[in-house]
């Protein structure tokens, strides 16, 4: 919830087009992705079950209707594995863009993106896999097919997601700003002067 919330807050407070729709894809594609797995997990029995928790619920202070809860995955696998994935696609899209400009002064600005991109696409793989990790080994509020499932699933959804965007007209919806590194810089030989006039 927390996450959801700050993205957007953030998005809305900076009015950056690649937050917004991270955002609309936590608040509603992944929740319904989470209960339509849910109900085909609801078959596999114990293999897809935990003790009931606030820890699984997407609302935590949301009363709990059962002894079980159904993890397969849980929102908050499937929550931090689309927020981490679509980071990584994001960045990844981004690497991969044509310069706009060929001229051997702004190559600094191409190398500049793609560096970032790449540290963005590393950290982002590091932090979920650091973060799964946590989870399943100090919460007992997860079974690991339900971990790698949702890792995955969502994981991909994100990938979805971003193309899904991207070929409705949100192509370079830069979460991290790296996109304007690639606008070259118009050299102007006239100087500019501002002074009060006599």
């Amino acid at each position: 919830m927390i996450i959801i919330t700050l993205m957007g807050f953030f998005s809305l407070g900076t009015g950056n087009l690649g937050l917004f729709l991270l955002f609309v894809g936590q608040a509603i594609i992944v929740p319904a992705g989470v209960f339509i797995m849910n109900l085909v997990g609801r078959l596999l029995g114990p293999l897809a079950k935990v003790p009931a928790t606030d820890l699984n619920q997407l609302v935590p202070s949301v009363p709990k209707t059962g002894v079980e809860d159904s993890v397969f995955p849980s929102y908050w696998v499937a929550q931090t594995a689309f927020f981490f994935g679509y980071l990584f696609w994001n960045a990844y899209s981004l690497y991969g863009l044509e310069p706009v400009s060929d001229r051997p002064e702004d190559l600094w600005r191409v190398e500049n993106r793609k560096g970032r991109a790449t540290m963005i696409m590393l950290s982002s793989m590091f932090f979920l896999l650091f973060m799964l990790g946590l989870r399943y080994t100090l919460t007992n509020a997860e079974r690991l097919p339900g971990v790698l499932l949702g890792a995955t699933a969502f994981g991909a959804l994100a990938y979805g997601w971003q193309q899904a965007m991207a070929s409705a007209g949100a192509k370079a919806s830069d979460v991290f700003g790296i996109v304007q590194q690639m606008v070259p810089v118009v050299e102007d030989p006239n100087i500019t002067m501002c002074v009060p006039r006599a």
